[in-house]
């Protein structure tokens, strides 16, 4: 992750200039605290903490991205401010935040961090069938080898919650990280602690996760060990075990009969039932010992053939999703695939061997342009669209009908053209060349007005975040790796910060959100993901099946799978309809939408197809009032 070249004057690890924060914090406090911590360029609140703010920073010394963890004089007195540092500083685990620095403002104390982009397993509890039951439990198998750690070390974390374990990304899966020790307790201080002291009784944590002995002051393993198997629970359901008022609840830690539903596998309701004993003394001795037998449940045929499903387990393993009334308008067959399937401005652009064809409106014939080779890609622009050939650019107006040559390269391209139609950029192994369009002359191209060398192990996808930002996208596919990489360079072609997401995103799409990519993992299941670059944050919406390809539309995006079903999710990325469309899809395009109205009702969806003596291109008619209602 190399940002040591960055400046505030471009965008930082996907963070651009003259963006707004998603936080309250205002631009003005964000200034403020900039200028009190000058090693950092602060760039967005991104949480709300018990004892203060979150922000993401930039550290300007190495690039990183970081926390900044807020630690009010007021709201955390210095001694338990000691101990969380001391604890941060003392545990060194993968499945523990890192403590990376301490800063302090007249105002407050700020521990600086590891940033997750992932934010918070809360988050994934709420979204509907987020993980599988074997993610649900690599994920507390990594909680407890974090736990298990801290306890090695002599720190009982007493706030074990969802709220306190944060997510990255790696491999394509999600990676539970245990954060949050504002008040561990270490087993000398316990050791000498009176019961009933105030402070003690501060340390219960989340009455709804905590022991029944921590309300006496009590603390040891076994609360922590408690606090899992309610969060096992709850992961496993979807519910607490005990809920309530704050009294009510300590009555419930305390009294109440545990009941695990049947619904719960055997092997994991014996786990939940001896995690979730009264007495510390009838819990697992250790978090590791929780971990093996959790190993071992999901060993056992009837835990295994339940991996996939989705949780939690009390609700139906299917979702169903609404079907959108819809009706097939058309189909064009074509003699070879399509190659490239666009719109803009209510026009359709569809390649296909050596020609392009530009629909207006459905019911008019397309007209048919042809080209001396193989188009490999267009950009469609307001009057016209530009065409490549693999190493041959040309011009096409609408009103001519008729290619401009501009381009000739040695070597293949890809091509991008920022938002105000005023620059194409031009990719090639080892350069990118930036040409501005306002001094195009009639002959085409001579020489680029900026370029920069870029790495040459691959030709990248290139696109324009804005008017002045290019991302260049490549991959890492050497074992173990599998990274998608990003890479931000300003139209005069200065590289000025870089980006890597933990896993292989293909294909990837910029949406309609500012600064917001989506994209498509294989490993370890199916998933589209969404990807915002400022502040960097990600989501994760598991799919039943692969999708082949992926479109923005009005309103969200749409995939389709092999089998052609089409599925619509909205910009929170949630799955909102489905319609079946054709077997074999190759690309979509949502042509002949030049309104206002968003999303416009009827939506035209075009679709690509592969069939066995070439292609065809389909236009479906969809009620867009229904996807987003």
């Amino acid at each position: 992750m190399d940002r040591t070249n960055q400046s505030d004057e471009g965008p930082n690890r996907g963070y651009l200039k003259g963006s707004r924060p998603s936080g309250p914090a205002t631009p003005k406090e964000l200034r403020q605290l900039q200028k009190q911590l000058p090693k950092y360029r602060v760039l967005a609140l991104v949480g709300q903490g018990q004892f203060g703010k979150v922000f993401c920073a930039i550290e300007r010394k190495t690039g990183q991205l970081v926390a900044l963890k807020e630690l009010t004089h007021l709201r955390l007195p210095t001694h338990k401010f000691l101990r969380e540092l001391l604890s941060l500083l003392t545990l060194q685990h993968p499945h523990i935040v890192t403590c990376r620095a301490l800063e302090q403002t007249p105002a407050a104390r700020y521990v600086v961090m590891d940033y997750c982009e992932g934010a918070t397993l809360r988050e994934l509890l709420e979204a509907k069938a987020a993980l599988s039951l074997g993610e649900g439990m690599e994920l507390i198998l990594g909680i407890l080898a974090g736990l298990e750690c801290a306890h090695d070390a002599g720190i009982i974390h007493c706030d074990i919650k969802p709220e306190n374990i944060l997510l990255n990304v790696k491999k394509g899966a999600w990676f539970a990280r245990l954060s949050d020790f504002g008040i561990a307790r270490r087993f000398g201080e316990l050791q000498g602690s009176r019961r009933g002291e105030s402070d003690e009784m501060e340390a219960v944590g989340a009455t709804a996760y905590a022991a029944p002995e921590g309300f006496y002051g009590l603390y040891s393993r076994g609360a922590d060990i408690y606090s899992m198997g309610i969060l096992l629970f709850e992961l496993l359901l979807g519910y607490r075990p005990f809920t309530g008022k704050p009294g009510d609840l300590m009555w419930a830690h305390l009294n109440q009969r545990l009941q695990v539903p049947e619904q719960v596998p055997l092997p994991l309701r014996l786990i939940l039932e001896k995690a979730l004993e009264k007495l510390p003394a009838r819990r697992y001795p250790s978090a590791a010992q929780m971990a093996q037998q959790i190993k071992a449940a999901m060993n056992e045929p009837g835990v295994r053939l339940l991996s996939d499903r989705p949780l939690p387990l009390n609700e139906s393993p299917m979702p169903t999703m609404p079907e959108c009334p819809s009706r097939q308008q058309s189909r064009i067959p074509l003699s070879v695939p399509t190659t490239a399937l666009v719109s803009q401005d209510g026009y359709l652009y569809i390649a296909h061997g050596n020609q392009v064809r530009l629909w207006h409106q459905l019911a008019l014939p397309p007209k048919v342009v042809d080209f001396p080779d193989r188009v490999t890609e267009v950009l469609p622009v307001t009057g016209g669209c530009w065409v490549s050939t693999g190493r041959r650019l040309y011009w096409l107006a609408i009103a001519k009908g008729q290619p401009q040559h501009q381009l000739t390269s040695d070597r293949e391209f890809r091509m991008a053209i920022d938002p105000d139609y005023r620059w194409l950029a031009i990719a090639l192994p080892g350069t990118l060349k930036f040409y501005s369009l306002a001094t195009l002359s009639p002959t085409g191209f001579k020489s680029p007005d900026h370029h920069c060398p870029i790495p040459d192990d691959e030709l990248p996808r290139i696109l324009f975040l804005d008017s002045k930002h290019l991302l260049a996208i490549r991959y890492d596919s050497t074992p173990n790796q599998g990274r998608t990489l990003f890479e931000v360079y300003t139209r005069r072609g200065t590289r000025v910060g870089s980006e890597s997401f933990q896993g292989i995103l293909d294909p990837v799409i910029l949406t309609e959100q500012p600064y917001t990519l989506a994209g498509i993992t294989r490993h370890p299941r199916p998933a589209l993901w969404q990807i915002q670059l400022w502040p960097l944050r990600v989501r994760r919406l598991p799919l039943a099946t692969l999708p082949v390809c992926l479109s923005a539309v009005p309103g969200g995006g749409v995939t389709a799978d092999e089998n052609g079903q089409i599925v619509w999710f909205n910009h929170d990325l949630e799955p909102v309809a489905a319609i079946q469309g054709p077997g074999s899809p190759i690309a979509l395009a949502a042509p002949f939408n030049s309104g206002t109205q968003m999303p416009p009702s009827p939506l035209n969806l075009a679709i690509a197809t592969r069939t066995e003596v070439g292609g065809a291109i389909h236009f479906f008619q969809i009620d867009g009032r229904k996807l987003y209602e």
